[in-house]
């Protein structure tokens, strides 16, 4: 059963690369203060007032991050209130991250936690938390330079982040870095890390102890989490600055499912309408063509176990186009698909299963680097 689970125990923190990492889609069509409504937001009137702001905005599109931070900068300076100054300071932490600057990204970020008012912007803060749990991921598993452990050093290195921190359980840190951002407000994605969290000792527990009652309390946990999950995902529909958050999240609902379908505490038909419906709405909400790619990879891994060569033809369709559409070129699953033969064990062997199952995929990992042996 163990096996399973191999790849779904890792990706948890990849989908939060390409919610958080890899776009510019934030929480901000809450009212925010009383000049600000949810069809008038901060960030409407950022767009139609700021110069500055707008101007980084079209250098992030470009993807000349130091030339945005340099526009977001001297956009705070023509910040009129504190609502606004929020939020420049998160894109500008955005900014930093993308251009490969995690620390600077997490001060910015901390400082929006600290500076938004307390009452009329719990998104962004839950989303400036939210934000900085997914650099430790982005860093650690796509591949860096830059050490995820540098990361987790900064974020928790002053209150109230210290005390979530737990040298001996670094995933347990991070859960309880998401349970603080789901104190503001229970967003999609922290609630469904946190969910994952759970799930994945649910796995642990069903293997070892499986009469434990941990199970059924955790269990409970896991779906009231799901069900905030839902209820924020109903919420960003109508949003276009939120709703390109939405295929991730159903992406992240289906890892949580499929964990807890392979101890039989949900349905595996269950998991399979959730990573449906995440790549429906890459589709659905115009998201940049070949930014499905990790989900592909996800969905088809879960086909592979237990079903193999008996859902063959959908694993190939799931993988086909990572290897024939060039627009998958450049995106995070060809960076992940790089990494990962030097990166967790289970996750490679998961990707070695695919492997076996498609040639074609095969041929697209020894391009990307893979060498034969690692297929033995």
């Amino acid at each position: 059963m163990e096996k399973k689970i191999s790849l779904l125990l890792i990706v948890g923190g990849l989908a939060l690369i390409v919610i958080l990492g890899g776009g510019w889609y934030y929480y901000t069509n809450m009212t925010v203060a009383q000049e600000y409504t949810s069809t008038n937001t901060v960030y409407s009137v950022l767009r139609a007032t700021n110069s500055h702001f707008v101007k980084a905005q079209s250098l992030v599109r470009s993807r000349d991050y130091a030339g945005a931070i340099t526009e977001y900068q001297a956009a705070l300076t023509s910040a009129v209130d504190p609502v606004q100054t929020s939020q420049i300071k998160f894109n500008l932490a955005a900014a930093y991250a993308e251009n490969g600057d995690p620390s600077a990204a997490i001060r910015f970020y901390k400082q929006v936690v600290i500076e938004s008012p307390d009452i009329s912007m719990p998104l962004r803060r839950a989303s400036a938390v939210t934000a900085m749990g997914s650099l430790y991921y982005s860093y650690n598993t796509v591949g860096s330079s830059t050490s995820s452990f540098s990361v987790t050093n900064e974020i928790f290195k002053d209150e109230p982040y210290a005390s979530f921190f737990d040298m001996n359980n670094i995933n347990l840190s991070y859960r309880k870095l998401f349970d603080y951002a789901s104190s503001f407000y229970p967003l999609a994605i922290p609630e469904l890390y946190s969910a994952n969290w759970y799930a994945n000792r649910i796995t642990a527990l069903h293997k070892s102890v499986p009469t434990s009652p941990e199970i059924t309390d955790d269990l409970a946990i896991i779906q009231e989490k799901l069900k905030n999950a839902d209820a924020d995902i109903t919420r960003m529909r109508p949003y276009p600055d939120e709703n390109p958050l939405i295929p991730g999240a159903l992406m992240y609902k289906a890892f949580v499912t499929g964990k807890l379908s392979f101890v039989g505490l949900a349905s595996t038909t269950a998991a399979e309408l959730a990573y449906k419906a995440s790549l429906a709405a890459y589709e659905t909400y115009q998201l940049p063509a070949g930014s499905d790619g990790l989900v592909r990879c996800y969905y088809a891994s879960f086909l592979a176990y237990p079903y193999g060569d008996k859902r063959l033809a959908e694993i190939k369709t799931l993988l086909k186009p990572l290897y024939t559409d060039p627009l998958y070129d450049q995106s995070t699953v060809a960076r992940f698909l790089k990494n990962v033969k030097s990166r967790a064990t289970l996750v490679k062997k998961d990707i070695q299963k695919l492997a076996s199952l498609d040639a074609g995929f095969k041929a697209y990992l020894l391009s990307l680097g893979w060498k034969q042996t690692d297929f033995k």
